[in-house]
């Protein structure tokens, strides 16, 4: 039997999850929807943007010239 793959996402991606699918499809209640049920994929673990992980990210985007959530 395979492992299945672990998939660790910064817990902005619901955030960007939301407000991508709303500004797309105009419907804010189909957008929430989406990004709760995204929360709850089996394979994922969201992990919360400590102070750490935001100095590596706010390093990382000066050096690539990256936009903020991209750096995360």
């Amino acid at each position: 039997a395979t492992m299945p793959i672990r998939i660790f996402c910064p817990n902005l991606l619901l955030v960007e999850t939301a407000a991508a699918i709303a500004r797309v499809t105009g419907d804010d209640a189909q957008a929430l929807a989406f990004a709760s049920a995204l929360s709850h994929f089996p394979t994922m673990e969201l992990v919360a943007l400590d102070n750490t992980l935001v100095q590596k990210a706010m390093t990382f985007a000066a050096r690539t010239k990256l936009r903020g959530a991209d750096a995360v």
